[in-house]
């Protein structure tokens, strides 16, 4: 009798553990469907990133040309003797805060 008890909670443990196994393995692929949809959502927000850098650099290339063409326009200016004085441009603004 105590060998039929032994042999049904070892088959229901058996069960038991095989059930765990399986939510175990379940649980593992939902993680890794995660980490695959996490991984390409990260490469593309660092796409993303070196384009907005790319942008902003042009950006930055284009407003410190304008500066500096304003700049030689009022060198001009005075050099003529025309009184002018440079406006707050953005060019300058971008210029004090990445020099080159």
């Amino acid at each position: 009798r105590d060998e039929t008890l032994d042999a049904g909670m070892l088959h229901r443990l058996a069960l038991r553990q095989q059930h765990l196994l399986e939510i175990g393995a379940s649980r593992n692929a939902q993680l890794a469907a995660h980490l695959t949809q996490l991984q390409s959502e990260l490469e593309d927000s660092t796409r993303e990133l070196a384009r907005t850098r790319e942008r902003l650099q042009d950006k930055t290339e284009e407003a410190c040309a304008s500066a500096e063409r304003e700049t030689l326009l009022v060198q001009l200016l005075d050099s003529l003797g025309v009184p002018a004085s440079p406006s707050p441009s953005l060019g300058a603004v971008f210029e004090e805060a990445y020099p080159p």
